[in-house]
C-alpha cells in the first residue's frame, strides 16, 4: 500500500505565515493605535485646566440659609484662575449632605431653574481673575459640602475635583 504524502512546499508555507502575520499586525494596528491615541489625549486634556475654578470665601457667601417654609438657599462664590477659554465650557458643582446629593453644570448662557447668579439674570462663568456668586434653591435640606470640577468644551467633566468646601449656616 502506497500513500501519497504530498504537502505544501516550505516556500509556500513561509509565504503564508508571513502574510498571516502582516494581516494580523495590520488589523491590530487599526484598533490599537486609535485606542491609545484617544486614551492619551483624553488623559491629558484636563491636566492644565483641572484647577481653574476655586470657591472664593472672601465674600462670605459659601453658606446655607434655611427658610420657615421648608426650603433652603445655598449660596457660593466661584473664582477662576486661568483663561483657557478654548478648552473650558464651565464648571460642575456637586452638593452633598445627610444622604442626599445634587450636581449640575454651570455653563455660559445655559439656564437652570435651580441656580441663579446673585445680582444678574442668566448664568455666566467667571473669566480669568473674576469671581461670581450663585444661589442654589432647594427643598432638600442639609447640604454640608460642595465640590467643583471643570467642564470642557467637548462636554467632558474632568475627574479631578478643583476645590471643595464645607457649607456652614449663614
Amino acid at each position: 500500500m502506497s500513500f501519497d504524502k504530498r504537502g505544501i512546499s516550505p516556500v509556500i508555507a513561509t509565504v503564508l505565515l508571513i502574510m498571516i502575520t502582516v494581516l494580523a499586525v495590520a488589523i491590530l494596528t487599526g484598533f490599537i493605535l486609535p485606542f491609545v491615541r484617544d486614551g492619551l489625549s483624553k488623559s491629558t486634556e484636563c491636566s492644565d485646566v483641572d484647577e481653574s475654578f476655586k470657591f472664593d470665601e472672601s465674600f462670605g457667601y459659601n453658606c446655607r440659609k434655611l427658610y420657615s417654609e421648608g426650603s433652603e438657599n445655598v449660596s457660593f462664590s466661584v473664582s477662576r484662575s486661568n483663561d483657557d477659554s478654548k478648552k473650558i465650557n464651565g464648571f460642575s458643582v456637586a452638593f452633598y449632605g445627610n444622604g442626599i446629593s445634587k450636581s449640575f453644570q454651570v455653563l455660559n448662557g445655559v439656564p437652570n431653574p435651580e441656580i441663579q447668579m446673585i445680582g444678574q439674570n442668566g448664568l455666566e462663568i467667571p473669566t480669568s481673575g473674576e469671581t461670581r456668586s450663585y444661589i442654589f434653591n432647594t427643598t432638600q435640606l442639609g447640604y454640608k459640602k460642595a465640590e467643583l470640577k471643570v467642564v470642557l468644551k467637548s462636554g467632558r467633566v474632568c475627574e479631578k475635583v478643583s476645590d471643595s468646601i464645607e457649607i456652614t449656616e449663614c
